[in-house]
């Protein structure tokens, strides 16, 4: 059995976190064992993984003390050499230096863009910038979620793009599950707006709300549900307590049901100030949802006709006037569309399963 080693998951659901479980679920498991390292407690479903018999573990927290974390995860693969393939999913290149470490150990490396890195922090950039230069020096395998998060982290260097895919099916509309899901959540006779993320400069939770507030004007029946957590949160609060919304929006943290929960949704707001992919798209889509999203998203993520593409440059309202028509359009089934746009998770593992064996066996 390979073994392989997984960075890069935290303890916050987002994108790359479904990925990864993702292929958790659906690899090979007789074959590959994935184990996973990370400077924090309790990883996104680490219950799950612990239980199926994988190996999680905690470092030291960087930005408390970068040397103790670069110690700790160079005794780790010190005191394992049977992680001969050490597999990084990064949102940037802010912190490389644990690919640099796994490469002068000896072990086969693969850095995964999952990001587009448009951050505001003025240090975070300029490590990331930086960084990318020295990732082709260090990498053996560079992959990305989509072309745009692969030509930002690796630049004119070559790369194959693994699709962020999902386990279609799962997201199936379901009437039986949304009527279950609306009775539960209190949401029978709402016009609900959907958005799952992080909270986050980069989710645009702030421009989502005004978007909110202008349908909210037009229909009182309307109502956001928002799914995730983050520093943001609290400020997003107050926001909808400012514009007198406190009774008509949710927030549900690290659910494990996004795929039933989007059955309950009527549209899907997505306004991001960018985006590696957007793979929580991909998933509303699944589910048959019409979607509003920011032009900022790489055209991969559109696999059905659902997609209504808008600027941020353009106005809440103008956003809030679209959402408004798109309201009773109805559920399509988008099965088939999400399996031909190379979405559907079965596909997407062979082509993982078969970069590791090539690493392999330039290790024989």
């Amino acid at each position: 059995m390979t073994k392989i080693l997984y960075y890069g998951i935290s303890d916050v659901l987002g994108g790359i976190e479904s990925f990864i479980v993702n292929v958790y679920r659906n690899i090979d498991r007789e074959k590959f064992q994935i184990d996973f390292a990370a400077p924090m407690e309790n990883i996104c479903f680490e219950k799950e993984f612990i239980e199926a018999g994988s190996k999680v573990y905690a470092l030291p927290a960087r930005k408390d003390n970068p040397f103790k974390f670069y110690k700790a995860f160079r005794d780790l693969l010190k005191s394992h050499p049977e992680y001969q393939i050490v597999h990084f999913h990064l949102q940037s290149c802010s912190c490389f230096e644990p690919v640099i470490i796994a490469k002068l150990l000896g072990r086969k490396t693969i850095v995964h863009s999952h990001n587009e890195y448009r951050g505001t922090r003025k240090i975070t950039r300029a490590l990331d910038s930086a960084f990318r230069s020295v990732v082709p020096l260090f990498s053996d395998m560079n992959l990305a979620c989509s072309d745009i998060a692969g030509r930002y982290m690796f630049r004119n260097r070559d790369f194959t793009v693994v699709n962020n895919a999902i386990n279609a099916g799962k997201f199936s509309y379901s009437e039986e599950a949304r009527n279950r899901y609306r009775k539960e959540l209190g949401l029978v006779d709402k016009f609900v707006l959907g958005h799952v993320g992080r909270f986050d400069e980069q989710k645009n939770h702030e421009f989502l709300v005004d978007i909110f507030r202008s349908v909210h004007e037009k229909d009182p029946g309307a109502f956001l549900l928002m799914v995730g957590v983050g520093g943001l949160k609290a400020q997003i609060v107050e926001k909808l307590k400012s514009l007198g919304l406190e009774r008509n929006y949710m927030i549900l943290e690290n659910r494990s049901d996004i795929d039933q929960l989007m059955q309950a949704m009527d549209v899907f707001v997505f306004p991001s100030v960018f985006e590696g992919l957007g793979m929580v798209v991909i998933e509303a889509q699944a589910a048959g949802l019409p979607c509003v999203v920011a032009d900022t998203l790489p055209s991969a993520v559109e696999a059905t006709d659902l997609l209504v593409w808008l600027s941020l440059n353009q106005s809440a309202e103008v956003w809030g006037r679209k959402v408004l028509e798109l309201k009773g359009t109805g559920r399509q089934d988008t099965l088939q569309d999400i399996i031909e746009s190379g979405y559907e998770i079965k596909h997407e593992i062979s082509k993982l399963e078969d970069i590791y064996d090539s690493l392999l066996q330039r290790l024989d």
